[in-house]
């Protein structure tokens, strides 16, 4: 007699199952990073702690970072994307620069003010992890002022490209930013929109250009 034939199931174990199971995990851990940073600092954020609250052995934390440091920098690089990814589709419809930066920055502070945990880990316990994390800060800035796209040209009275002038205007935002957090002021930093725009684009359009920008902005 001829044996059944069986029907072998999908196994669970396929490499796509894996790759997403291993994703999940990565992106698990990286949260419980954001969580035990944010409420312990870096420096007491041990790999026992993160890996504890993410709900995976320590050997575990180690298949996906070397040290808190590695995590922490990929934290960095994610909230980059994302962020930059918000920035650019919510300035996309402004007609000037100065709207795309105004839109951008509303969108920005809007995002942290949503997100205390992130916040605090992006903007203050990246500066406590020192010299191994402060390089992917500096980083940051640039990337963020390129996320605005082109400024006009650089005002006479300044000297340095356009690239370097901008990402010097935006590490002052950065360090505004930094203070409010450091502070407990998460929450309320959409009310810092007037002063970041100012910070942002005074050196481009001066003091009345704001103005007319803010009083624009506001009408509408």
């Amino acid at each position: 007699m001829k044996s059944p034939t069986h029907t072998r199931e999908p196994s669970d174990l396929s490499s796509s199952n894996l790759d997403s199971v291993a994703a999940a995990r990565r992106e698990r851990i990286l949260q419980a990073t954001v969580t035990v940073m944010s409420e312990h600092g870096y420096r007491k954020a041990t790999i026992s702690r993160i890996a504890a609250a993410a709900g995976v052995p320590r050997t575990g934390f180690y298949v996906f970072f070397h040290n808190k440091e590695d995590a922490l920098r990929a934290i960095l690089a994610n909230t980059d994307t994302q962020t930059c990814n918000k920035v650019q589709t919510a300035s996309a419809s402004a007609e000037s620069w100065p709207d795309r930066v105004y839109l951008g920055l509303r969108e920005l502070l809007a995002f942290f003010s949503t997100r205390p945990q992130l916040a605090r880990v992006v903007f203050v316990e990246a500066q406590a992890a020192g010299s191994p994390v402060l390089g992917t800060v500096n980083d940051d800035i640039h990337y963020y002022a390129r996320c605005f796209a082109s400024p006009p040209a650089i005002p006479r009275a300044k000297s340095g490209s356009a690239g370097a002038f901008t990402a010097q205007v935006f590490g002052a935002i950065y360090f505004r930013l930094y203070e409010a957090i450091t502070t407990g002021e998460v929450a309320a930093l959409p009310d810092l929109l007037p002063e970041v725009i100012e910070i942002a684009l005074t050196p481009y359009i001066g003091g009345e250009g704001v103005q007319a920008l803010l009083d624009t902005h506001r009408e509408t």
